[in-house]
């Protein structure tokens, strides 16, 4: 469990979640947990519709 919470929560120093908000505009490298995590999160609204557009 702390494994999972350095790597995937938001305010952990260089997790993932931390990565991706520094970097915004860049590719940053993920697992594939989090490639999972953030393309289910795109499939929910608003995320799904500002796509789509």
């Amino acid at each position: 469990m702390e494994r999972d919470d350095r790597l995937y929560h938001s305010c952990s120093e260089n997790s993932y979640i931390d990565r991706i908000n520094k970097n915004t505009g860049h590719f940053v490298e993920v697992d594939d947990a989090m490639a999972m995590i953030l393309k289910k999160a795109c499939s929910f609204p608003p995320f799904s519709t500002a796509l789509a557009t």
